[in-house]
């Protein structure tokens, strides 16, 4: 978010989430019925609670959002 005040770039959309929204959304989320898509789940839910250290009861989210030409749009 710096490096884009920086640069004067503005998002159409900004949302930040904090750890009870971020919460409620993954536990609304529909059931994969795919197998292997449940497995490559489970494999990113480890590696970013396990090896990266991130904590669950600790995480938030921000999505950016921009609009308009691909060259106005990229950083």
């Amino acid at each position: 978010m710096e490096e884009m005040a920086k640069q004067k770039i503005y998002p159409t959309s900004l949302r930040l989430v904090d750890n009870i929204q971020f919460l409620l959304g993954q536990a609304l989320k529909p059931a994969e019925p795919h197998l292997s898509k449940r497995i490559i789940a489970a494999i990113k839910k480890y590696y970013l609670l396990n090896i990266k250290g991130f904590k669950q009861e600790e995480m938030a989210a921000a999505t950016c959002m921009f609009e308009g030409p691909k060259d106005i749009c990229e950083m």
